[in-house]
């Protein structure tokens, strides 16, 4: 979950957050004179306290974000220190900031990599911005937008390069793709004028969207290849076919893909007569196109 922009908070943080930031900040605040890095203080946290991974993770962040925020703390990117240095990293409004991470370049210039963490991008920014604002201008003005983040990676929206990792287990590809579906809905949703249904129960199945002003079941891929846009096309028939077995509920279906569609897709689609639409995103905007 993304630590909210200061003054931004939706409800007050919980007390368990208070607690683990205050374990990690009472560390910190305490070895600023020594160097003392990222995984020191997870250490400590889990050692001392027996907090999980995922607990010290958690308080760390939240401790970190606390100190830059109030100037209490700089973060060189491999120690906690006292602030007071000439080269210390100055507040910086936002967009700005989200301007520099936008211009490093995606792909990665220098070796072709589609995805970075946010510590990626504060590290290749040099020292030139808090980490506190790499970290909040990823989150509040670019996610979303311009970048998509799934899990610790974040890449150019509608990039599906996090799951070209071959390293990837067969579970952890799975899980992604959920991920990336399910956040490829979400901003489809959120960009229309009106209501619908985030997914719909066709028996024991279920389609990803159902639009019930438009009659238009939606189903949603990882992918935009191929195989894999063709195969959501029948999946989306199917589903058509399932909905309108007692009553006619569903005019038309429609795939959701992160990209645009192949010529050769089209074509399949349009010698087959395969009545369905697609809906992909250009970059800037989600385009419905039919095919018939």
């Amino acid at each position: 979950m993304a630590v909210p922009y200061p003054g931004t908070e939706a409800k007050p943080r919980s007390q368990n957050d208070d607690h683990l930031a205050g374990l990690a900040t009472r560390y910190i605040e305490q070895n600023l004179d020594q160097t003392v890095g990222w995984d020191e203080v997870r250490r400590h946290i889990e050692v001392q306290y027996g907090k999980t991974s995922a607990e010290s993770a958690r308080g760390l962040l939240l401790a970190v974000l606390d100190l830059e925020w109030t100037g209490a703390m700089q973060y060189d990117g491999d120690r906690f220190r006292r602030p007071g240095l000439p080269t210390d990293a100055k507040v910086a409004p936002l967009q700005e900031v989200a301007d520099a991470v936008l211009a490093l370049g995606w792909p990665r210039p220098k070796d072709g990599k589609r995805s970075r963490t946010i510590h990626e991008c504060y590290l290749e920014l040099g020292g030139r911005y808090r980490h506190c604002d790499v970290y909040w201008a990823m989150h509040g003005v670019l996610k979303g937008k311009r970048l998509a983040c799934h899990r610790a990676y974040w890449s150019v929206l509608g990039d599906a390069a996090i799951l070209a990792d071959e390293t990837l287990s067969v579970a952890k590809r799975a899980e992604l793709e959920q991920i990336v579906e399910a956040e490829l809905c979400d901003r489809y949703v959120a960009s229309l004028p009106h209501h619908v249904e985030r997914e719909y129960p066709l028996d024991n199945r279920r389609a990803d969207i159902f639009d019930r002003k438009r009659q238009l079941i939606i189903e949603a891929k990882a992918y935009k290849d191929d195989v894999v846009a063709l195969g959501a096309i029948t999946q989306a028939m199917l589903y058509r076919t399932i909905a309108n077995r007692d009553a006619e509920i569903v005019d038309r279906v429609a795939v959701l893909l992160p990209g645009e569609p192949s010529k050769l897709a089209r074509q399949v689609a349009r010698t087959h007569e395969l009545d369905v639409d697609v809906i992909w995103w250009d970059g800037n905007t989600f385009r419905h196109e039919a095919f018939e």
